[in-house]
């Protein structure tokens, strides 16, 4: 069971810098340009497809954290851990999220 939560919380570390990376990125390109890249984020498909995956991993973390309360209530550890699997999900939903605001309002000049 310690391998699985190093893995995770490595994981974690790994997605948090580059969720960081990639929103301070977005940000630039709002204050370097910010009519052009909010016109993109609103034009582009891809901004729509990044938060249609946004959402369905918060749906999915949603439903995990349903899991965890059962899993809590019922002493079942198998959906514990289940569960646990559904923040990581929504970590990388949220990363995918912010790569593609950030490739989206990148300004090509």
């Amino acid at each position: 069971m310690l391998l699985a939560e190093t893995v995770f919380g490595l994981l974690g570390i790994a997605l948090f810098a580059a969720m960081i990376y990639y929103t301070v990125s977005t940000l630039e390109n709002i204050w370097r340009h910010e009519e052009l890249s909010l016109t993109k984020f609103f034009i582009k498909p891809g901004a729509i497809n990044s938060l249609k995956v946004l959402v369905i991993s918060a749906l999915i973390f949603s439903l995990g954290m349903v899991l965890a309360a059962v899993a809590m209530l019922m002493d079942i550890p198998l959906l514990s851990d289940v569960s646990k699997f559904s923040s990581i999900i929504l970590f990388s939903g949220t990363v995918y999220f912010f790569y593609n605001l950030s490739k989206i309002t990148e300004s090509k000049e």
